[in-house]
């Protein structure tokens, strides 16, 4: 989930439609000025315009502190983002973030927990502190371990903790927190302290677990790339199709190593339970002529149900490969007309205008199957066109 539209959200869903909204009319001073009104939608009006001055709001800080502790919650969440947003935040600034972080309101804590986790080692040493606090609720300390992951440091008991509550954590706050993994992961020193943990959950019983540790992989992409064989055997042998489908979106995202993951994914299209195969065929498109190799590889045996979905993964291959191309022509007299529809749509995404892969289409276009001949003499025309180029 985007960090920057959550962010907004929360700061929308907490701001009423009779609002007075900010107006670039008013100058800061003005701005600062209304800070001291006792209408809510004033009050937010400016909060609101303050936030998003840059620099220019660090005369204002101290002004922010008394809003932290006002009655509506509307009006601590925007005051929280207007503090967040100062450049040099003293100790009494952080202070009020890391209390913030108890706050009864989730958009407070949300956005207490973002600005405390980028305010440096100051704000990252006092959200591990709150971590550490027994005297927190546990919600409250998971917004703590997502300021820790967002710092620059290695806090691998800030990490070990998130990922150890993550079954339990609020939905909204879960999505966050897994983002914060990803946002830690792209750095790779910590993504070493991070992956033994995920690899344990990954084979959990509680469900919510398993699901949310397969996902941060996908959401930290190539640094993963360690955790490949385990999301191979999960996509292809886990018993859940729901599992399957999550360890191949975060083979998608991986990548690499292609020589493994491609051909993983080709077998991932046998799968029997649709949601499986079709979605495995999307992740692979989304390879495009790295396809090729691996394809003609596993054409090779037509008897598996897998040769109709990596047909429709190869419509994004656009490398005109002529092992390919004949491998493909071959299927056009397939006893499946499902292989035969899939490989004339596909001839016109890999095919040549030869005389031999136009006269496997011409054939195909006769066909008493509607759909085999339909996609037949699409495929014919588009290799036309592109021949005319």
């Amino acid at each position: 989930m985007n960090k920057i539209y959550i962010t907004l959200l929360s700061a929308f869903l907490v701001v009423s439609s009779n609002t007075v909204w900010a107006k670039d009319t008013k100058s800061p001073e003005q701005w600062i000025e209304q800070l001291s009104s006792q209408d809510v939608g004033q009050l937010r009006a400016a909060l609101l315009a303050l936030s998003k001055l840059g620099d220019a709001i660090q005369p204002v800080a101290l002004e922010l502190l008394p809003l932290l502790n006002d009655d509506d919650g509307g009006v601590r969440t925007l005051a929280v983002m207007a503090l967040g947003k100062i450049p040099k935040k003293s100790e009494t600034h952080l202070n009020a973030l890391a209390k913030a972080m108890g706050d009864s309101e989730w958009t407070v804590r949300h956005n207490a927990s973002l600005a405390l986790g980028r305010a440096g080692k100051g704000g990252q040493a006092l959200a591990l502190h709150q971590l550490n606090s027994e005297k927190l609720e546990f919600t409250h300390r998971l917004h703590a371990a997502q300021a820790v992951m967002l710092g620059e440091d290695d806090h691998s008991e800030g990490i070990g903790k998130l990922i150890t509550q993550l079954s339990l954590a609020e939905e909204p706050l879960a999505d966050d927190l897994l983002l914060a993994v990803g946002l830690v992961a792209s750095d790779t020193s910590k993504f070493k302290s991070l992956a033994p943990q995920l690899k344990q959950w990954m084979h959990h019983s509680d469900k919510r677990v398993k699901m949310r540790a397969i996902s941060a992989l996908s959401y930290m992409g190539q640094v993963a790339e360690s955790e490949v064989p385990t999301l191979i055997q999960l996509a292809q042998e886990d018993e859940s199709s729901s599992f399957r489908v999550a360890a191949v979106n975060a083979l998608g995202n991986i990548r690499n190593p292609k020589e493994t993951i491609i051909p993983a994914l080709m077998q991932a299209c046998n799968d029997e339970q649709y949601r499986v195969y079709e979605n495995t065929a999307s992740v692979l498109a989304s390879f495009g002529d790295d396809l090729v190799p691996y394809a003609t590889e596993f054409l090779k045996d037509t008897k598996q149900p897998g040769v109709k979905y990596v047909l429709d993964a190869l419509l994004s291959v656009r490398s005109k490969n002529a092992t390919l191309i004949r491998q493909v022509s071959q299927l056009l007299s397939h006893e499946d007309w499902q292989i035969q529809f899939r490989a004339a749509a596909a001839l016109g995404s890999i095919g040549t205008l030869n005389k031999q892969t136009l006269e496997s289409l011409q054939m195909a276009a006769k066909s008493d199957n509607e759909i085999v001949a339909l996609n037949a003499a699409q495929s014919i025309d588009r290799l036309k066109v592109a021949d005319s180029k």
